[in-house]
């Protein structure tokens, strides 16, 4: 997710798609929320990205196993550096949602 910073919020919905959920933080500052099922749990997986003035600037994501690939969902090698997120989604600020 970490690569994904950096980019415009086109280039970001032409790898994702269009997110589940799009909040507004300030006036050029959004949320957006990506949400996918998790093949290890019963919960869902959600993915949150915050976009200030059209780019990408943070990433965070909750209910996801932190080793996967989208390939077959298996564990990657522990000696494979995984970056720590930089949006606490637990934590989010109050937005409105459209």
């Amino acid at each position: 997710m970490s690569s994904y910073v950096g980019l415009s919020k086109q280039e970001l919905t032409a790898k994702l798609g269009n997110p589940d959920k799009r909040g507004t933080i300030r006036s050029n500052s959004e949320i957006w929320i990506f949400e996918k099922q998790n093949p290890f749990t019963i919960v869902g997986c959600s993915y949150a990205f915050q976009i200030d003035d059209g780019v990408v600037v943070k990433w965070g994501q909750k209910g996801c196993p932190i080793r996967d690939n989208k390939k077959d969902y298996k564990q990657v090698p522990k000696s494979t550096p995984v970056p720590e997120p930089t949006l606490d989604i637990f934590n989010l600020p109050e937005m409105k949602y459209n």
